[in-house]
């Protein structure tokens, strides 16, 4: 019976690789959420911009201009914030990509180490099992 030397570190390189894939999995929802608010705050943008064009159009006090010029100041704000938390995001899916790439070619070296061994410890079973036969053969013919 096959018994690979290395099964216990390689179901330890195949949970690490879970484990990576779920943090990848985690971070690309992280990452789709911030694109999600960023795409809410252009919105937000574009729809308050065209409210003050029209406002614009049909005249407005000083108080109201004051108001929205402070909430574009405080989007615009917003915004860039949203896109720093995008790029963090991003940096941080990026980690996690690699870190599931090391993950899964450490696995793999060990599943081709595996995959070796079984193929020299099937080799070396057959030629026993020849060796045997042609004992049992040559122990009948000489009888």
């Amino acid at each position: 019976m096959f018994r690979f030397s290395l099964e216990t570190l390689l179901r330890l390189r195949i949970q690490e690789e879970e484990q990576q894939l779920l943090k990848f999995s985690e971070s690309t929802r992280i990452l789709q959420e911030e694109e999600a608010k960023l795409k809410a705050l252009k919105e937000m943008e574009t729809r308050y911009t065209e409210e003050y064009r029209v406002k614009q159009q049909q005249g407005v006090d000083l108080a109201e201009l004051t108001i929205y010029r402070n909430f574009f100041r405080r989007l615009s704000q917003e915004l860039l914030e949203q896109m720093d938390a995008i790029r963090k995001a991003q940096e941080y899916q990026g980690k996690c990509r690699q870190d599931l790439i090391d993950a899964t070619k450490k696995k793999k070296i060990l599943e081709t180490l595996k995959a070796h061994q079984f193929t020299a410890w099937r080799k070396e079973q057959n030629m026993k099992e020849t060796k045997l036969l042609d004992e049992v053969a040559i122990t009948r013919f000489g009888k």
